[in-house]
């Protein structure tokens, strides 16, 4: 990359976070690849951006560079490449065009600088303030050449790439593939996810601290959707349930941490007897089935076990097993939180069971087979959905919280 371009998306990137705050987190999270196959630019599915030097370039006098990347980094945020295939859009380029509809007004009434060349809601003669989905259900518009995808795609300052549902041939492998050590790895599913979180609280925190109309309307009805708490307090009631089970199985521990306020003849210094922190074992299910909803679960569930315990054991799980590892706080599960392949939370919880817990609690959205035994120790099973349809039959042996129960909150207790 020139000095030239690499200075200029360096201050556009730091007018972009300026601009809008909330979105920092998904602004320094891309990474940028100099491109000249790309028209102007693109994002893949690993938050690469793929700029065409020239083009980028132009932008800089005209003041919408800041704008363009933001745009880009909005397209994973919003996982317009998952919800592409979630619909089946075949029409690649359209569906690129309502996806960029869908951003470039909430970049606009975030008043930052954009170009009456990009594409929005009236371009498509469509109404305001809709979905991706529901600007690709529309009825197309006439002048959009629908087999070469030019028209109203064409014009576009985002030629899409994976991470906008739209793939192109000069996108770049990831880690492992052949390719030079130059290249940026980008972020993988389950780091995207974090972000996707990360940028989702801060939306809700600059909201709360400015007022809402801080914000664009839409980005905060995301947020809430992504982060919207369940009515029933299910972190407090897994704590509690963790708490009763070790509770019974061991006991309080005798400690000289500090000297007992009772006292005996003869000058004998007597132990406190406390309830001991009890060792838990987190699964987290990490498969493709799990979307932006599960993971916040998943997310706030280890978070919560972190600020009540200090400290939890935890592993990432999909139809694999990943490493094991202590966390005290949520940036330490990052590096391990990793998956996006098939289910089987059997192999988690066999892991999980191998570090002697005191409990282990398994966050899944429930699309998973189950071990046929119960493990040593008490099993708390955390579902992110309450349709017993979609979620299957837990274990007998496990206690069963409903995180989600279609909105009306609720659990489901079962005995070991």
């Amino acid at each position: 990359m020139t000095p030239e371009l690499y200075d200029q998306l360096a201050v556009a990137r730091w007018r972009a976070a300026k601009a809008v705050p909330y979105l920092s987190r998904a602004l320094w999270a891309a990474s940028f690849i100099e491109c000249e196959d790309v028209p102007t630019f693109a994002i893949d599915e690993r938050w690469r951006v793929y700029v065409n030097p020239k083009y980028a370039l132009s932008c800089v006098p005209k003041g919408t560079l800041p704008g363009a990347l933001i745009h880009e980094v909005l397209h994973p945020t919003l996982k317009h490449g998952p919800r592409a295939k979630v619909i089946a859009a075949d029409d690649k380029a359209h569906w690129n065009a309502c996806g960029d509809c869908e951003i470039n007004q909430r970049i606009e009434h975030a008043h930052v600088q954009t170009d009456p060349a990009w594409v929005f809601p009236k371009t498509l003669n469509a109404p305001d303030d809709l979905s991706a989905e529901e600007y690709y259900r529309l009825p197309r518009p006439p002048q959009q050449n629908q087999k070469s995808g030019k028209g109203v795609a064409g014009a576009l300052p985002c030629d899409g790439g994976s991470g906008a549902g739209n793939p192109q041939p000069f996108e770049k492998p990831g880690p492992g593939g052949d390719d030079d050590g130059d290249t940026p790895a980008g972020l993988d599913p389950a780091e995207g996810d974090l972000v996707r979180v990360a940028v989702a609280n801060a939306v809700k925190d600059h909201a709360e601290t400015y007022g809402r109309g801080s914000v664009p309307a839409g980005m905060l009805r995301w947020a809430e959707e992504l982060c919207e708490p369940p009515p029933v307090p299910w972190g407090q009631l897994v704590q509690s349930r963790i708490r009763y089970a070790t509770e019974n199985r061991r006991g309080p521990a005798p400690t000289y941490a500090r000297p007992s306020r009772r006292r005996v003849p003869g000058g004998l210094v007597l132990p406190v007897h406390r309830l001991p922190v009890p060792r838990i074992a987190m699964v987290i299910d990490t498969s493709g089935s799990m979307g932006d909803h599960d993971l916040g679960i998943a997310l706030s569930t280890a978070a919560d076990a972190c600020l009540t315990l200090g400290k939890v054991t935890a592993v990432a799980c999909d139809a694999a097993v990943g490493e094991m590892t202590d966390i005290r706080q949520l940036e330490d599960l990052r590096p391990y939180l990793t998956g996006g392949g098939g289910t089987d939370m059997s192999v988690g919880i066999k892991r999980a069971s191998e570090c002697m817990p005191d409990a282990i609690v398994v966050v899944t959205d429930g699309e998973t087979p189950w071990p046929s035994e119960a493990p040593d120790c008490p099993v708390v099973i955390v579902l992110t959905r309450g349709d017993p349809s979609f979620c299957g039959r837990p274990p007998a042996w496990a206690e069963v919280i409903v995180a989600d129960d279609g909105g009306r909150g609720g659990r489901r207790k079962t005995k070991r």
